[in-house]
């Protein structure tokens, strides 16, 4: 998407994407009780994650992440997207890039997601406006995704 959209570096945000939900591991680790309770919170109170994340923990995942991501000295630009990636429109930088690692993570939930609108209860929908996205470009650019992932689970498992 980043590459249709004429994003600089856009090959970037294919590791920032693999990246940006790595704050669940420390998470989980280490708060895992309070997890339970952020992620029971989101259900019965039709929140996203990360609000109740930050109602349950005070913080939520994608700042967990950035901060480990600072600690492994990786660069800022994935530091960036990895922290306001709930809240792309919040981004002080990288607006573009962090918007479409918010939508390519609404895209993927949708694909995961016995729901049939997972992905609008996660993508603001002001980031459809700020990437200028139309469906036929959305459809484009799953079909690329989903060629892509056949072809890498078939150099993994042969």
């Amino acid at each position: 998407m980043g590459k249709q959209l004429h994003v600089d570096d856009s090959e970037n945000l294919f590791v920032a994407g693999l990246l940006h939900q790595i704050g669940y591991l420390v998470l989980y680790a280490k708060f895992p009780e309070q997890v339970k309770k952020a992620l029971l919170l989101a259900k019965a109170g039709n929140l996203p994650p990360h609000e109740a994340e930050l109602a349950v923990l005070g913080f939520h995942y994608g700042q967990v992440g950035a901060k480990l991501m600072a600690l492994w000295r990786l660069p800022v630009d994935f530091q960036v997207m990895t922290y306001y990636q709930p809240l792309p429109l919040d981004a002080p930088m990288l607006k573009i890039k962090t918007a479409l690692l918010h939508f390519a993570h609404g895209q993927a939930h949708q694909y995961l997601s016995v729901e049939d609108n997972a992905a609008n209860d996660i993508i603001i929908p002001e980031v459809w406006q700020l990437l200028r996205i139309n469906n036929d470009q959305l459809e484009t650019v799953l079909d690329q995704a989903k060629e892509l992932t056949l072809g890498i689970e078939n150099s993994i498992f042969g």
